[in-house]
């Protein structure tokens, strides 16, 4: 974990959020395609946002969403809390319920202003190095959002920074900050504790789901009460012995499709 001072409830969420690693680690996700007559094995932790291969899928995953929006111009909101005002540990138990109520305020603030279009956002969030959350909301296309001291005032949690350069690109950014974000235990350690999404995109942005390869499976176990597991490797090498002879298997590395 990073060097910071941790409380001793923190230590306890550090090595239950350890120990989830470890597990995550000893299960492998094994894709295989009877016609192609081939399967890849991954770790089940390497597709996750706790590694550096998911997050790259991740980075990939955004630059989709964004559409057209990623070559647009954009304005950046960075939101961090005051030490002072909360906990590290609240503060992380309490931030997506409080960018939404501040995207909410900056929404009607706008409305009053003669603006009725909600203003569409991205949202991605990095660990600061006092393991406090920093907010960053990119609006793709907007070149102003409102006045800085507006939404200080309507954040309220602490120091607010609004990027009116407009010539970045906002994927870029999400995704350098996704970057950090994943060399950061503490970070990670406490959107897992809280179940907090890494990133997320309002409304206006277009779902699109992801795309499945045709005639692909994965391996899942399912227990007695209906569970599904994830295997471990030597499982997956078992099943691979008595229904995959033939077949041409890659070890670390995932289906791009899967």
């Amino acid at each position: 974990m990073n060097q910071i001072e941790k409380t001793d409830r923190e230590f306890e969420i550090a090595e239950c959020f350890s120990n989830y690693l470890l597990r995550l680690g000893s299960k492998c996700i094994f894709f295989y395609n009877d016609s192609l007559k081939k399967g890849f094995i991954k770790s089940r932790l390497d597709t996750t946002r706790y590694s550096c291969s998911g997050q790259i899928r991740i980075k990939s995953k955004i630059k989709k969403r964004l559409g057209h929006y990623y070559f647009h111009k954009a304005v950046m909101l960075t939101l961090t809390f005051n030490p002072s005002l909360v906990s590290r540990l609240d503060a992380w138990g309490i931030v997506g319920k409080e960018i939404r109520r501040v995207e909410n305020d900056i929404n009607q603030h706008r409305k009053r202003k003669g603006i009725r279009k909600a203003a569409a956002y991205m949202e991605v969030k990095e660990c600061g190095e006092n393991g406090y959350p920093h907010v960053h909301l990119v609006y793709p296309g907007l070149k102003y959002l409102a006045d800085q001291e507006v939404i200080r005032k309507l954040w309220g949690q602490g120091h607010i920074k609004v990027n009116y350069g407009g010539s970045f690109k906002p994927a870029s950014y999400a995704c350098k900050y996704i970057s950090k974000m994943g060399v950061n235990d503490v970070g990670l350690m406490f959107m897992w504790w809280h179940k907090i999404k890494l990133y997320t995109f309002s409304r206006a942005f277009e779902y699109l789901p992801e795309k499945k390869g045709e005639g692909w499976k994965v391996l899942r176990i399912e227990d007695e009460e209906g569970r599904i597991h994830f295997p471990g490797l030597e499982s997956v090498r078992a099943f691979i012995n008595m229904n995959c002879v033939g077949y041409s298997i890659e070890e670390g590395k995932i289906y791009e499709g899967g």
